[in-house]
This record gives structure tokens, sequence and C-alpha cells, in this order.
């Protein structure tokens, strides 16, 4: 009872220690790989897996491996291929039920070609769904555990295990998701037809778009993360307008201003500011869009010269 005990202890210890690498990762590859390493070592086993789903062929493969038969799975992996339903991971998946065998090559479901293309030879399995948004991804799957049958208490233990690894895996998704909205709204910043000039509310240049540089004569990579004031050290007009629409909290429209163009040359500008607020309405920043109109008054100067 006491050595359970220990046992148990060992394993809840050991769960949280592999809690901490789903943290701050984005990297995972290495998270995985991390966790199974230390998986395989507590629960005291040969090798341990994880197979995912490939949703549109209808197949299981090994998305990551560590033990004695990861380097034959990683070079034949493309080989190592079967249908959902197929085999013991594929019933797991299948049926999203976790499952212990201890002695698979009696059960109806074993899928001996795995054996035989590693070379390895499987004596007990446990096998638990991989589990993201309450659809089965795939599987981990421990196999030959040593020295003994696999009991409850792996069950748990790796069913803890395949919970971290999809707490992972939709860390990462939803990082990269919020990595490519980020990139999509950034594109269609850079590719406005108007220059766009972003400051926060401790008065520091968050965003200038390249039509801004084009216009201002600006170097993108010297005016984000600098103080307003420094930034637009040649534009303080814009600066004077950033800093007054962020103390009044109020936008503006239709507006117009002479200021320092590309160069060494006056030119006027025409622009609209906003106030960028938080879902609460918090105030965390304001904007200036605007576009250089130096041509279209000299046009319209010219003309009202000709009709007078």
């Amino acid at each position: 009872m006491e050595k359970r005990i220990d046992q148990l202890i060992q394993y809840l210890n050991a769960i949280e220690d592999i809690s901490k690498h789903i943290n701050f990762s984005t990297n995972l590859k290495n998270t995985k790989n991390d966790i199974l390493i230390k998986a395989m070592k507590v629960m005291q086993v040969e090798s341990i897996s994880i197979l995912l789903i490939d949703e549109k062929k209808g197949e299981m493969y090994f998305d990551a491996c560590k033990g004695e038969r990861a380097h034959e799975i990683e070079e034949k992996k493309d080989t190592l291929k079967f249908k959902v339903g197929q085999g013991i991971a594929g019933w797991v998946a299948k049926m999203g039920k976790p499952v212990i065998i201890n002695d698979p090559v009696k059960h109806p479901n074993f899928y001996k070609e795995i054996d035989n293309i590693t070379g390895y030879v499987t004596r007990n399995i446990a096998c638990v769904p991989l589990m993201i948004k309450n659809r089965v991804k795939g599987v981990v799957e421990a196999v030959n555990k040593r020295d003994s049958d696999f009991e409850d208490i792996d069950r748990v233990v790796l069913s803890n295990v395949g919970a971290l690894i999809a707490v992972s895996m939709e860390n990462i998704e939803l990082y990269d998701e919020v990595i490519q909205i980020k990139n999509y709204y950034m594109n269609i910043i850079e590719n406005m037809p108007g220059g766009l000039i972003v400051m926060d509310k401790a008065g520091t240049i968050m965003s200038c778009n390249k039509t801004a540089c084009g216009i201002l004569g600006l170097v993108k990579a010297v005016t984000i993360g600098k103080p307003c004031k420094m930034a637009l050290m040649r534009q303080q007009e814009i600066a004077s307008v950033l800093i007054k629409t962020l103390a009044e909290k109020k936008s503006a429209n239709r507006l117009e201003l002479t200021t320092m163009g590309n160069g060494n040359e006056k030119i006027t500008i025409g622009y609209g500011t906003i106030v960028v607020c938080e879902l609460s309405g918090e105030v965390v920043g304001v904007g200036i869009i605007f576009q250089d109109l130096t041509h279209i008054k000299e046009i319209k100067d010219r003309a009202e010269k000709i009709l007078t």
C-alpha cells in the first residue's frame, strides 16, 4: 500500500512537472518531445508515441515518438499509416475511449503490421484519445511497460499526458490564428492608400505604415517605439495633433495642416484623427490618417489664378 502511495505521489509530481512545459512555449515539436520523454520515464515504458488523424484521408500517422522504436518509426513513418478504426490506436481514435491491453497479440484489433515493419515486439499497450475541443484528433500510446503490466493508474497518468499535449496543441493553434489575424490586418494597414500613424496612451509611436513613411520621409525602424515628439521631430505639427487628440479623447475629420514632407519641402496634408479604445471603453491610443494634398492644392491655386 505504501509503495502504491509513493508511486501515485511520483506520478502526480511528474504530471505537475510536465505541465510546466506547456507554458509560454510556441515550439510545439519541442514541447511534445519534452512531454513524451518525461512521461516515458515516469511510466517506465519502452516507448511512447503521438498518432494523429489525417481527417481528409481518414488515416492515422505517427506525429512524434520517443523510446526504443523511435528511430525505426521516424525512418518508416511514411509507410506506417493505417485507417481510423484499424489497430488498437485506430480503435481508440474511433471510439474516443482509453484502453489497457496487456496481451495485445490475442486482441482482435491488434495490428501486427506495425511490429512487422519496425521489427518491434509489442507486449502490452496503454492508449488514450487526444481530445481537442471535444473532438478526437489522435491518440497517445505507451508501449511495453518495463517489468510489469499496465494498471489503471497508468491509464490515468497517460490520460493526463494526453490532456497536456492537447492543451499545448490548442495553445499553438490559437497562437497561430492570432498571428495570422495580426498579419492580415497589418497587411491591410501597410497597403492603405493613405498614411497612418498610431500613438499609444503613453505617447509612444506604435505603428507607421509605408504610405506615411513615403509621404513624410520617415524610417519605420527608427520611428516605431520612439516618443511621439522625438519620432516626429520634423513633423511637430502632426505630433501636436496626436497629443491634442489623446488629451481631448475626441476624433476629428476633414482637416488640413502644413508640415515637412519627404525631403525639406513643405507639404499640405488632409487628415482625420481616430481614438483607439478597448472594448471596455478605455482609451489606449490615438491615430492620424492622412493624404498628401500638395499637388491638388497646387492645381487648385493655378486654376484660381487663371480664373482671376
